[in-house]
């Protein structure tokens, strides 16, 4: 069963970059805002969800873990609409390693289905989790709510989605967490350990905490909007303006 939106408004990013690869172009991503609430329905294959409960330093509010194997077709709606990114501090881009996991879940001759022991999966936050059978019903109530680690594999899956290439079969490793009270330094924290396969740039981490917030707003509105911010960057051209890090590089 295909992805269930409940409840939430969705937005649209740019996925941009180079490849070499014929069939990879940059692309329009529909998915779920982080600006306000948002429940989804996912549905995981039989059998495949556990879930437990982990110490947390805030002993009143343990960590839970929720762990599915879900069809990667069950992770979008019909209409290939999406997770948000919100735990993220970079949001996806066409790169070397987009085109490696596309290479992998095109692959002929059932190659693809490998990608559950290639790919290390997605993990996601969220404020609440309800397990009923097979279905797992997920809250997002916060800025960083969403899709911590495996961003770029989820990006992929609704790329082929939408060319209609994504094998009904291909198979996905999906971890959920949640804590009660989980703080957005906290989650941003785990995020960075989690992408251990494309660590986050310095640059992303300091962007989401709001290292660059008093640049935003003594420069000029034109110049704020010259300068990639973060990786993802949505209000400016990636290939046509200024890194932040030269930027801060200039400056000091």
């Amino acid at each position: 069963m295909v992805a269930i939106v409940e409840e939430g408004d969705m937005m649209s990013i740019s996925v941009i970059g180079p490849s070499s690869h014929p069939n990879i172009e940059a692309f329009e991503s529909e998915i779920l805002s982080n600006d306000s609430p948002s429940k989804v329905i996912i549905t995981g294959i039989d059998e495949t969800i556990s879930q437990r409960e982990h110490p947390s330093p805030d002993a009143d509010n343990p960590m839970e873990e929720i762990n599915l194997t879900a069809l990667a077709t069950n992770l979008l709606t019909a209409d290939n609409q999406g997770l948000p990114y919100g735990s993220n501090p970079r949001l996806p881009v066409i790169c070397p390693t987009f085109t490696d996991i596309y290479n992998t879940v095109t692959e002929e001759d059932a190659g693809y289905l490998n990608f559950i022991a290639f790919n290390t999966g997605i993990d996601i936050f969220a404020s609440e989790v309800e397990v009923d059978n097979e279905q797992v019903k997920i809250t997002f109530n916060g800025p960083r709510d969403g899709i911590a680690n495996g961003g770029l594999t989820y990006s992929v899956l609704q790329f082929a989605a939408i060319q209609e290439l994504l094998p009904d079969d291909l198979r996905v490793s999906v971890r959920i967490w949640s804590r009660q009270n989980q703080s957005q330094n906290e989650q941003t924290r785990v995020a960075d350990k989690r992408n251990s396969h494309r660590p986050l740039e310095d640059i992303d981490k300091l962007n989401q905490m709001g290292a660059f917030d008093n640049m935003k707003e003594v420069l000029d509105d034109a110049f704020v909007e010259r300068i990639v911010w973060h990786t993802g960057d949505q209000q400016v051209d990636q290939d046509g303006n200024i890194p932040v890090i030269l930027f801060c590089r200039a400056l000091y």
